[in-house]
This record gives structure tokens, sequence and C-alpha cells, in this order.
């Protein structure tokens, strides 16, 4: 388990999820997540 101070979250995932504004939100969207050696989880859209 990862504390979310340790958790970066890519600007194309925040994008995907606004695209379609506040009231219509995506009910699904694919990602990648990376851990590090040094504890860092990266997000990323799944390609």
């Amino acid at each position: 388990r990862v504390s979310e101070e340790n958790v970066w979250i890519d600007a194309s995932v925040n994008e995907k999820l606004w695209a379609n504004g506040i009231r219509n939100p995506p009910n699904k969207i694919t990602v990648k997540a990376v851990k590090f050696e040094d504890g860092l989880v990266e997000v990323s859209l799944a390609e």
C-alpha cells in the first residue's frame, strides 16, 4: 500500500477525466500504474 504523497498522476489522466465536463465523467478509463524502487507510483493512461 502506498500513501497518497507517493502517487504521481499524469496530466493526461486528469484531462481524460474532465474531457466531458463535471456532469458527464467517463464510466471507465484504463490506466497503467508503475511502482518504482523508491516507493513512488506513477499513474498514466494505458496505451
